[in-house]
């Protein structure tokens, strides 16, 4: 009793350090200036960002800032990136730095360009001269989320899950999307499971082998979402294929991974399907043991997919996208 009464204090205290300094050695480096700015940019702007090199950024903006409803009607942010990183067509907001915004969106230093990013986070145009504002508003109006705006649709997935909004986190047929995933496996705490994460024809494919070997046995990939990915969000959902075993989709309170994370486990079927997994199900682990606590979606900055159900043998789990849900109860 007094041994089991021990390790419980020393999950507590270990649970406590890693809430303190994160497992920072664990993941990726993050630069949260850049990161959280254009982060809570994330479904609510459209960006036009360029850097300040040459005569074509005050010719651009003059022609942008000359249509300022067409501008608003579209959500249109202009970054201009200089050492105080303004923003032209509203109130001077701050802008992260200008090194870590270029190395984010891959803006040469030394000469211009100027680059549209989606409401979803993305490139969608690299514009390497001067361009006409309607050519650019053209190429908006052809995107599937402004035609939906322009229909008066918010983003919703199909009616048989029963839901009435959610917001597209990961499309795994663009690259962009791919590049934030990473793999984490038991060989952090001497085990011997291997993993492998590959993307082909918009899916993307992790697979691999648990061993049992030195008190091991799981494999997981890892990304941070978007700082708005769940606000008004209660649940996510994921068109998978799986393997017929049991999966786990967890949830952080951090950037980067640690060992305190939120459980929900799901059965595949060896088919394409869609899985949706409540917040609200989500139970708190400390190194895979169980704790008390609970995660609010607001609160989620990271999300891991575990193979970790305490067997041995070769694993394969197929992703095509990943949504976030407010349910209709």
């Amino acid at each position: 009793m007094k041994f089991l009464l021990r390790l419980v204090v020393v999950f507590i205290l270990l649970s406590f350090i890693l809430k303190i300094f994160g497992c920072t050695n664990m993941g990726q480096r993050i630069d949260p200036t850049v990161t959280n700015w254009f982060e809570d940019k994330k479904w609510d702007k459209r960006l036009l960002i360029f850097n300040d090199v040459g005569d074509n950024v005050e010719l651009q903006l003059e022609l942008l800032n000359s249509l300022p409803e067409e501008l608003e009607d579209r959500d249109i942010l202009l970054v201009q990136l200089t050492r105080e990183g303004s923003v032209s067509n509203t109130a001077k907001l701050k802008a992260p730095p200008m090194s870590g915004s270029r190395k984010r969106f891959g803006i040469p230093e030394s000469e211009y360009q100027m680059v549209l990013v989606g409401k979803d986070g993305r490139v969608k145009r690299r514009y390497n001269a001067l361009v006409q504002p309607e050519e650019i508003f053209a190429c908006i109006d052809s995107m599937p989320m402004r035609i939906r705006e322009m229909q008066g649709l918010s983003e919703k997935p199909d009616d048989s899950v029963g839901l009435v909004d959610s917001k597209l986190l990961f499309d795994f047929s663009d690259e962009n999307d791919i590049h934030p995933w990473f793999l984490l496996l038991d060989g952090v705490m001497g085990g011997k499971s291997t993993g492998n994460l590959s993307a082909q024809d918009g899916v993307l494919t992790f697979s691999g082998q648990t061993s049992l070997e030195n008190n091991g046995g799981f494999s997981s990939i890892q990304s941070t979402v978007p700082r708005s990915a769940m606000e008004q969000m209660d649940s996510f959902k994921i068109k998978l294929k799986g393997d017929g075993r049991k999966w786990i989709l967890a949830a952080r309170k951090f950037d980067t991974p640690t060992a305190d994370d939120y459980w929900a486990s799901f059965e595949t079927s060896g088919h394409w399907e869609e899985v949706v997994i409540p917040v609200s199900t989500m139970r708190r682990r400390v190194y895979g043991f169980r704790m008390f606590g609970s995660i609010k979606p607001e609160e989620i900055k990271g999300i891991s997919f575990y193979m970790y159900d305490k067997n041995a043998g070769p694993f394969e789990l197929q992703l095509k996208s990943l949504w976030s849900l407010k349910n209709k109860n």
